[in-house]
């Protein structure tokens, strides 16, 4: 029975299954990569294998970390009949940190297969970057940012089920090492 159901889904899916892109096409991207990313592509068919467009990704993280001070000696100081002892006591920070990165920019395909239901490609990305990380402690706070360029080439998949939908997987080094990502073209 579940080679049966195994089966109808195949034959159905594969059934489904349009034509991977055109000169002319457009798509729209958007996925989460595995470090809780979002990333949201647009992407237009230049040739029959080439694509250009703009992308936005956005990556925020909280950590909290506590630290423990305790030291393990004490002094003691004798000066003639008077004796003096220190004695420290235990210290416990928390420190939140936020971390926030944000990247505009452009991509670039180039696709392998363009007449199946399966698009292999390799890229490369170019953006302007922005990040910010905010950590205070009961004690300290610190605020610092930056600008940055981003420069990242990338391998990726995407099998499309139906005309206008897919499901894609990239990897590589660019916004995020990996993601998950639905395409709608139109």
């Amino acid at each position: 029975m579940k080679k049966l159901l195994f089966c109808s889904f195949l034959s159905v899916s594969l059934g489904l299954s349009g034509q991977t892109m055109d000169q002319g096409d457009s798509f729209i991207n958007v996925g989460g990569g595995l470090d809780s990313a979002l990333i949201v592509t647009y992407e237009y068919g230049l040739f029959s294998n080439i694509t250009i467009g703009p992308f936005l990704g956005i990556y925020k993280d909280k950590i909290k970390t506590t630290t423990s001070f305790e030291p393990t000696t004490s002094d003691e100081n004798t000066t003639g009949k008077a004796k003096t002892t220190t004695t420290f006591q235990t210290t416990t920070s928390e420190v939140n940190t936020t971390v926030a990165y944000t990247t505009f920019g452009g991509l670039a395909n180039y696709h392998f297969f363009t007449n199946s239901p399966f698009d292999v490609y390799a890229g490369a990305i170019l953006g302007l970057s922005r990040s910010k990380v905010n950590a205070s402690s009961n004690t300290v706070n610190v605020k610092s940012s930056s600008n940055d360029t981003q420069i990242g080439v990338h391998l990726g998949g995407r099998y499309f089920f139906t005309d206008h939908f897919a499901i894609g997987l990239e990897l590589g080094y660019s916004f995020s090492p990996a993601r998950i990502f639905f395409s709608y073209r139109f």
